[in-house]
């Protein structure tokens, strides 16, 4: 395989096989580097889950103003109900949905925080939002792309229970550009998401519509010796 970029995505990988990887680099003239260490790999299967799938569309979500003159930040909370289907896994990317094919936010840079909660919803005015949680996308570009935006992790989070706090937050100011985000039908009552922002702050009473990937939480064997002690390292973060 030539690579060009990086990162490089391969793709059309089996799940649940192993492949083994070396790379070296072409000078062009015919040359090559010596092979690099062969590594190994093993695709897991990711399973999808799709939330809050509607039709409507609203600008506040998840990203609220989304301009040059402020920093803004969204909230919202996925009941433990809607989540049976990755439950002990492993959350490794959201998609969200766009009414636009395509969208940049021009220098803008976004964090996003997971974190299990046992609350159920945001007042409507007023409220300090919660302490963010595990961070698990850190300072990088967003952008729409094909009507979605997917956010790949670079930390994934290990889910077993419980109702799911999904926090992104700007960090660096971007360009102002709107987008119609799909949504459910109007929530009532305190369900729905908060936004903050140097204008304002609140309530709106919608769901983005979501996709949540999951895969099998890794585990490994680790052996004791007679004196209770042992090193470990952890291709993966720890739980």
């Amino acid at each position: 395989v030539n690579i060009t970029s990086n990162p490089f995505t391969l793709s059309d990988l089996t799940t649940n096989t192993t492949y083994y990887a070396a790379i070296r680099a072409d000078y062009g003239d015919g040359n090559y580097s010596d092979w690099t260490e062969k590594v190994s790999f093993t695709p897991r299967k990711e399973t999808d889950i799709t939330i809050n799938d509607g039709s409507n569309t609203i600008i506040t979500a998840p990203l609220y103003g989304v301009q040059s003159s402020n920093l803004v930040s969204t909230q919202i909370i996925i009941p433990s109900s809607s989540l049976t289907e990755i439950q002990n896994r492993q959350i490794t990317k959201l998609t969200y949905y766009a009414k636009e094919t395509s969208v940049s936010w021009g220098d803008a840079t976004y964090e996003v925080y997971l974190k299990i909660t046992t609350n159920t919803s945001f007042p409507t005015s007023g409220y300090s939002l919660e302490s963010w949680g595990t961070n698990v996308f850190n300072a990088a570009k967003l952008s729409v792309s094909d009507g979605k935006m997917e956010i790949r992790f670079d930390t994934p989070f290990n889910y077993h229970s419980g109702n799911l706090l999904i926090g992104v937050k700007q960090i660096t100011k971007g360009t102002n550009s709107t987008v119609n985000w799909y949504t459910n039908s109007s929530y009532t009552g305190g369900i729905g998401m908060y936004y903050y922002s140097t204008s304002g702050q609140g309530r709106v009473s919608y769901s983005p519509k979501i996709t949540i990937t999951g895969t099998a939480i890794e585990s490994a064997p680790v052996k004791i010796d007679n004196n209770g002690y042992t090193t470990f390292a952890s291709a993966w973060p720890l739980d």
